[in-house]
């Protein structure tokens, strides 16, 4: 699968996501009653929902997707993140994650390291809250996100060691190196409390070929996946 073929799928996936949205939001009927606001009357929701702000730090492991076996690229990862939900459907999140991730050259088989910090926007969408209907004594809670940002990577010595020895890394990159990223996600939530939840989320990063210096099959992009838990601690 060819770089154009990955956007074309990166701009779909934002289409069908803002499109489900706005779907959702059409079907819903407007709650009673009213009352004044800034901007004339304004539709009081009686479902229990009230906007907050929140912290998630996370913790867990990241692979890049590359030649070796899983476990050979497991490497550790630490994220922070802060959103608004300001929707019971639909939010908003910023934030940073990164640490150093592995990748193995073919032949001879050399494992090589390099570091990276990714900082990234997404918009995101409550799932069982979209297809059940918000509950606010619901304990569980599944989401998903689409957005994207910048990856800095830096630290590249083991590749350009291993270039120079004669490896086979057409992209090699010195210094650190900037670069724009495409991010999806899922994720749950457990309720702890009414400012606490336990989370799980597994993220994926499409990257530019040269995040890892080398070319790919097709000249594909290349794949950063995370598998991350935290604590949501929600800001009322």
């Amino acid at each position: 699968m060819n770089k154009q073929i990955l956007h074309r799928i990166l701009l779909l996936s934002v289409a069908l996501f803002f499109s489900t949205v706005l779907s959702a939001q059409a079907d819903e009927p407007d709650p009673q009653p009213t009352h004044p606001s800034w901007w004339g009357e304004e539709a009081i929701d009686t479902t229990g929902f009230s906007p907050y702000w929140y912290v998630l730090p996370q913790i867990g492991v990241s692979m890049h997707y590359g030649e070796g076996d899983v476990f050979e690229l497991l490497s550790p990862s630490v994220a922070v993140s802060g959103g608004w939900q300001y929707h019971k459907l639909l939010g908003v999140r910023v934030g940073f994650d990164g640490f150093h991730t592995y990748n193995y050259q073919a032949r001879p088989k050399r494992k090589y390291q390099w570091d990276y910090l990714q900082l990234h926007a997404v918009a995101t969408l409550s799932l069982i809250d979209l297809f059940a209907g918000y509950d606010s004594e619901r304990k569980i809670s599944a989401y998903t996100y689409l957005g994207g940002g910048a990856t800095m990577a830096f630290n590249n010595d083991d590749a350009n060691m291993l270039a120079k020895n004669g490896g086979n890394f057409e992209k090699v990159w010195d210094g650190t190196k900037t670069m724009l990223m495409g991010r999806f996600g899922l994720g749950a939530d457990y309720a702890i409390n009414d400012l606490l939840m336990l989370n799980a989320e597994f993220a994926a990063s499409m990257l530019p070929d040269s995040f890892n210096s080398k070319i790919g099959n097709g000249d594909n992009l290349d794949w950063q996946f995370q598998l991350l838990v935290g604590l949501k601690v929600m800001i009322k």
